[in-house]
């Protein structure tokens, strides 16, 4: 039984790169074809990342455009029957479209556009004014709400937060 399990033992060893005293064996010296295994897995990474640096793409997930904010100058067909329905209510008469939606925060997004060309003197009033329309209209801003106003063009006119987290 002994002369087995010694057997057995040579052979584990054997099998595992050890030697009998259970240490293992030396390696050998890396050769050049070594090296250039190495290299040919490395060197593709690398060209790659370079591309990708040399061609100017933009990794980063949340890149702000350059510029003025703008949008579209044409709301929805939806944005402008609410519109109209606001006008009627006796809102602002330069209000020709009205858009809002819930943001991944369960903030109210409201985006209006205007025949305004300047920005509104008193931005609080047409917030005021337009928050309780849209809430006569069944819209729920109990975690605030974000205004963005835009002109005719596009160019955003005002931006006006008023979430908890921004209005303490």
């Amino acid at each position: 039984m002994a002369d087995e399990l010694v057997r057995w033992k040579r052979c584990w060893n054997e099998a595992s790169g050890r030697r009998a005293g259970g240490h293992r064996r030396p390696r050998a010296a890396v050769s050049r074809d070594g090296n250039t295994a190495v290299m040919k897995r490395v060197l593709p990474i690398a060209f790659l990342a370079a591309t990708v640096a040399l061609t100017g793409c933009d990794v980063i997930a949340d890149a702000r455009p350059s510029g003025p904010p703008t949008a579209t100058t044409t709301p929805t067909r939806n944005g402008t029957e609410l519109a109209d329905r606001y006008r009627k209510a006796g809102g602002d008469s330069d209000v020709y479209g009205i858009h809002y939606a819930k943001n991944n925060k369960d903030v109210l997004v409201l985006s209006v556009w205007t025949h305004k060309k300047a920005r509104y003197e008193n931005v609080d009033d047409f917030a005021n004014k337009l928050a309780s329309f849209l809430i006569r209209d069944g819209v729920s801003i109990t975690r605030g709400y974000v205004l963005n106003v835009y002109g005719p063009d596009g160019t955003r006119l005002h931006n006006l937060d008023t979430t908890p987290e921004h209005n303490p």
